[in-house]
């Protein structure tokens, strides 16, 4: 996807053979040879995974090389979430030694009766007070 001031465009939806961080890069880069933007390019977006982020061997890491210089790494807000979610949960209620969290395979059970049409965001009340809760757990903790 390539975004800038009033457009954003699809260039395509490459297949990486192997889907290793390798192929992952090359397929990009390819991409980006193809569509002759290289030197546009400022940000990568991924999302979390180590094949993708890891600092030595990632795929974006391996797409920053040939441009000899570093590119703002944009890590996607979802799986970033996640990792905040699994690190409160295991903060709150000791790490899961299974992947199927009782309390989110019950969420995920009931999935289908909430009413998905109608929701809010969360206000910056709610972020504060978890904020002072998630300090008081802390201090209670130590």
């Amino acid at each position: 996807m390539l975004t800038g001031t009033n457009f954003k465009e699809l260039l395509g939806v490459p297949i990486a053979i192997d889907g290793t961080r390798r192929e992952v890069a090359a397929t990009v880069l390819c991409l980006l040879e193809t569509y002759q933007i290289a030197d546009k390019i400022f940000t990568v977006s991924f999302d979390t995974t180590e094949s993708n982020s890891g600092m030595i061997s990632g795929a974006c890491t391996i797409i920053e090389q040939p441009f000899g210089r570093p590119l703002l790494w944009l890590a996607c807000r979802h799986h970033i979430h996640e990792v905040v979610l699994k690190d409160t949960y295991e903060l709150l209620f000791s790490p899961s030694p299974d992947p199927n969290i009782p309390l989110l395979k019950q969420f995920r059970g009931r999935w289908d009766f909430l009413d998905k049409t109608s929701f809010g965001t969360l206000s910056d009340d709610f972020f504060r007070v978890s904020l002072e809760m998630w300090n008081l757990l802390y201090l209670c903790d130590q």
